[in-house]
């Protein structure tokens, strides 16, 4: 499948790459941008992440927002191990080859052991998907 829409680049506009491990590694490129509160996280919308019908593959979004929001309460000083619990994702929009998508995390509330936690994705102005999720904090 050919692009004919230019390719964002991420490091001209002050976005880090992470250097991940394990199964992020396997998603593809994962971007991190510092922000006031926290950072958003950013996935290039490439071949590999295509379904058969050339926009982004739904596993891949909700790799990007369980990925994004684990980043998230790591920011806001919850370093406890955690795992997620549930995570509501509901698909909006269909990005597709060439899109650059952009997860912004929330912590909504904690409570002693667990994290209550929301996440936009976006590309551009246009809402992607939207997501709610509860992660437990391990060992306590």
């Amino acid at each position: 499948m050919e692009n004919s829409k230019p390719r964002y680049d991420p490091d001209s506009e002050g976005w880090q790459k992470l250097d991940e491990i394990g199964y992020p590694a396997l998603m593809g490129l994962i971007w991190r941008k510092p922000e006031a509160e926290g950072a958003l996280y950013g996935l290039p919308a490439t071949p590999e992440i295509l379904n058969k019908n050339g926009r982004v593959h739904g596993w891949a979004l909700l790799g990007l927002v369980d990925h994004a929001l684990g980043h998230t309460a790591r920011y806001f000083g919850i370093g406890e191990k955690k795992a997620t619990i549930q995570l509501d994702t509901q698909f909006i929009g269909a990005p597709e080859d060439g899109d650059f998508l952009v997860a912004r995390g929330f912590l909504v509330r904690r409570t002693r052991s667990i994290l209550f936690m929301r996440c936009e994705v976006t590309v551009g102005d246009r809402l992607i998907a939207t997501a709610n999720g509860i992660w437990k904090l391990l060992g306590v």
